[in-house]
């Protein structure tokens, strides 16, 4: 017996379009599978040929779609010649529904399917062109976060960045959206010059960099393809190798950003600072730590930004760090009940602090630390409400230098090592001592100090008020103005210094610029980098001990 059917289609579209389908005589090409959409990016474009249509009185309407880019043609006669645009699907349209029936003499068979489409048309000087429909068969997962260690960054855009120091490998997981179509697995497609390989795990796209022994900048495009061989999703990565020598990393606001020695941005680590008020640096594991004095925390971070360990539980208003490199003690600075300075000393360990060593007491908040590996434990300090510095060694008081001395709140100190003297400064003035208290020089004229930094013999001055950066050698002797030094100037509030000991050129901040430069010894202008919200304290990692 011969069955007779009939099939019945009925639509019931969940989205709706207000526009309508033009008849202006403007045809879109287009490139790829007719009405299938797989993934990628397609491409399409309309013919004007007028020189009384600008681009800018060309539009696209594009559903869902997003444009990956587009170029207008106009030629040497002022002929708007075309339009082209490259778009692709970030996210499928809402679906419609399709119910199908079919009735056979026997039976009603109903089955029901989504159908993803969506319609793509340009408006050309108010004149809307035919359209392009497609049936969305596939969109490409994009990546939502890279992780390195444990730190995730989350991706919000086609630009990825990588850095690393020279010789090292990198160890980085990309993260991908659920795939729309589970039938077209997406794989990673990098150049073959780029030393990046896959990890032999099945469950977790990890990758390793094997990063260059040579400086290295380069930015290239990899993709996220569809095996089945449809379509691809395009990201651009950039790969930074650097020194870690003269890298420094700078608090702003509620980051934490690290740049190379030539000024390129490296990492940010986002956190809920308060405020930071030093940065200390071990350059033999390159791990550092950060005193927040606003929350009352100590953070310690390893050189890829992944956070080891965060105290919040015994400093209150740390204000300042020092770093014995050969030892590996830690001194913290905080201001306990009783508002009286404190400064503890403690061994450290990649996720804990042991105590060694505490000297208390002192007559309001500790300002600054400097530390001298090299001299049994020498560690300076200042406390301006008491007009007091202070030298410690082998973690007791050996000096307390105050009555007599010409300073008047000194707030900031620096040891050069090099030189073997102390730099001292108030608010205004700026003092040479050796460690037995002989002042040898003295500079007076400054607006108001507001960081310093010696190294190299030398010291780099930050005076904020008059917008100032000086440098000065450790051979200046007598009382001096600070005409007498290097000059640099035309900024606004440079706030922080720190001098690179290999060749004496100063890093510093600037917080309402929003820069940190960079400047030779001899005062010249070496980096710019721009891009930080109120920077307001540098350290730079001076290189293996």
């Amino acid at each position: 017996m011969c069955t007779k059917w009939i099939t019945v289609i009925l639509s019931v579209l969940l989205f709706s379009c207000s526009e309508e389908e033009g008849d202006s005589g403007y045809r879109i090409f287009s490139d790829g599978e007719k009405g299938k959409y797989r993934g990628g990016v397609r491409k399409a474009w309309v013919n004007i040929n007028s020189s009384n249509i600008t681009p800018d009185e060309v539009s696209w309407r594009l559903g869902k779609a997003s444009i990956w880019e587009r170029s207008s043609v106009v030629n040497d006669e002022g002929v708007y010649t075309s339009d082209t645009l490259f778009f692709h699907w970030d996210k499928a349209p809402l679906p419609k529904i399709d119910t199908i029936i079919t009735i056979t003499d026997v039976d009603t068979l109903t089955k029901i399917i989504e159908v993803y489409s969506d319609t793509i048309f340009a408006i050309i000087d108010g004149s809307i062109s035919d359209a392009l429909d497609f049936e969305i068969k596939n969109v490409l997962p994009k990546i939502d976060t890279i992780t390195l260690g444990t730190r995730v960054i989350p991706q919000e855009d086609y630009q990825i960045k990588l850095s690393g120091n020279r010789g090292e490998k990198v160890k980085f997981s990309l993260k991908i959206s659920d795939a729309f179509n589970t039938d077209f697995e997406p794989d990673f497609s990098w150049p073959d010059s780029i030393a990046i390989q896959k990890l032999n795990i099945d469950t977790a796209n990890i990758f390793v960099w094997s990063v260059p022994d040579t400086i290295f900048n380069q930015s290239f495009i990899f993709s996220v393809k569809d095996k089945s061989g449809f379509g691809s999703r395009d990201y651009k990565m950039s790969l930074l190798s650097y020194n870690q020598t003269g890298s420094a990393w700078i608090a702003a606001s509620n980051q934490l950003v690290k740049i190379t020695a030539t000024g390129e941005e490296v990492m940010r680590i986002y956190g809920n600072y308060k405020e930071i008020s030093d940065i200390a640096i071990d350059p033999n594991s390159i791990d550092f730590w950060v005193a927040d004095k606003g929350s009352h925390t100590l953070f310690h971070y390893n050189q890829d930004g992944e956070l080891l360990l965060a105290d919040s539980g015994r400093f209150i208003q740390p204000t300042a760090l020092a770093l014995d490199v050969e030892s590996g003690f830690l001194w913290v600075a905080d201001l306990p009940s009783g508002a009286k300075g404190r400064m503890r000393r403690y061994l450290e360990g990649p996720d804990s602090l042991s105590l060694t060593a505490s000297d208390t007491g002192y007559s309001g908040p500790i300002s600054d630390l400097s530390m001298d590996q090299f001299k049994n434990d020498l560690l300076w300090f200042s406390v301006p409400e008491a007009d007091e510095i202070g030298l410690i060694r082998n973690g007791k008081l050996d000096t307390l230098f105050g009555n007599g001395f010409p300073f008047n709140r000194p707030r900031h100190i620096s040891w050069d090592t090099q030189g073997g003297k102390a730099w001292i400064a108030d608010s205004s003035s700026v003092y040479l001592s050796d460690t037995t208290g002989i002042i040898q020089a003295t500079i007076t004229g400054f607006g108001f100090i507001s960081g310093i930094s010696s190294g190299q013999n030398g010291v780099c001055i930050a005076d904020a008020r008059n917008g100032e950066v000086y440098q000065f050698k450790a051979t200046i002797t007598g009382n001096l103005t600070k005409s007498v030094g290097v000059l640099s100037s035309g900024f606004l509030s440079p706030e922080d210094v720190s001098v690179v000991h290999e060749d004496g050129s100063c890093w510093f901040v600037d917080s309402e610029m929003g820069v940190a430069i960079r400047l030779s010894s001899s005062g010249e202008e070496m980096y710019r980098l721009y891009g930080f919200k109120q920077p307001t304290v540098i350290s730079v990692h001076q290189g293996v001990e």
